[in-house]
């Protein structure tokens, strides 16, 4: 037997509270991954596939780029 989806959001928001994480989700986490694998140079294609989704534009509305990121692509032109 599996776990449901409310079941699983109901455990992670267990672990982040006893963790000290406030605010923390279980999407956030996905968040977390996806830009961490991100940021280490893994296509976006193998993300989209990790995370299960049926489209990159689904995927990369989970990626994060901070103002250090973004500052430094300017910085190429």
């Amino acid at each position: 037997a599996g776990f449901s989806a409310n079941s699983l959001a109901q455990t992670f928001a267990l672990l982040y509270e006893g963790a000290g994480l406030e605010g923390a989700s279980s999407h956030s986490g996905r968040r977390t991954f996806l830009t961490n694998l991100a940021n280490k140079g893994t296509a976006i294609h193998i993300l989209k596939t990790l995370a299960g989704h049926r489209s990159i534009q689904t995927t990369a509305t989970y990626l994060y780029s901070s103002p250090n990121q973004l500052k430094a692509a300017v910085e190429l032109v």
